[in-house]
């Protein structure tokens, strides 16, 4: 048969509330099925050893750092390690606190770095970059990692968890920016979904997920 994982860029929710809503939709899901940048940005941090963990984003995001048992700082003020998911509670003090790290050695971790992301009824809403980018203006220094796409680590722990080489999987998705750019990165197949015909990407172009069937064999 052929394994299903899914990853998404979402870092204000828990990989047990990402199962349960595609399983709500009808599609099946568990949690060790689904690589989030919540769940990866736990895993990044225990993989390297980082302490005194500040969160900027959601409770669950700091669920997920919580379960992987980080370290977590008593306060911003003395962080030296920020995660930075989404925050939508960001606001000018936000920022003001944030200058208190100028200067001092913090690796930054962010969740993704996409400005904004589609919600429903085809709105555009602000995301985690927006914090990411915020966090490199005030404090004068570039994110040290990004787990989310188009980069390759929620990939790469799929492929370390399973065995699986980056030539036995392919990633199907709607975003060339995002999903065809991670295959790109990590040199693996792509199929990319699109409802725009004048839109081709990827290794193969399809209008809808049943045509993946005569694809892959």
């Amino acid at each position: 048969g052929i394994g299903v994982y899914y990853f998404t860029n979402n870092s204000a929710r828990t990989r047990e509330q990402i199962a349960k809503t595609l399983s709500d939709m009808g599609i099946f899901a568990t949690p060790d099925m689904v690589y989030s940048a919540s769940g990866a940005a736990a895993r990044y941090i225990v993989e390297k050893g980082l302490e005194k963990v500040f969160v900027l984003g959601s409770e669950d995001l700091r669920g997920e750092l919580s379960e992987r048992g980080v370290d977590f700082a008593p306060s911003l003020f003395e962080a030296r390690t920020l995660v930075l998911g989404l925050d939508r509670n960001f606001s000018y003090e936000s920022a003001k606190n944030l200058l208190s790290l100028r200067g001092k050695d913090v690796k930054l971790v962010a969740c993704n770095v996409d400005l904004v992301f589609p919600v429903e009824g085809g709105v555009l809403a602000p995301g985690c970059g927006l914090m990411a980018r915020a966090a490199e203006l005030l404090l004068d220094k570039k994110v040290d990692c990004c787990v989310g796409k188009p980069n390759t680590y929620m990939a790469d722990l799929l492929l370390a968890d399973t065995g699986l080489e980056k030539d036995d999987i392919v990633i199907v998705g709607d975003s060339l920016e995002s999903d065809i750019a991670l295959a790109e990165a990590l040199g693996a197949r792509s199929i990319f979904l699109s409802h725009d015909a004048s839109k081709k990407g990827g290794d193969a172009t399809i209008a809808t997920l049943d045509e993946i069937f005569s694809l892959i064999k």
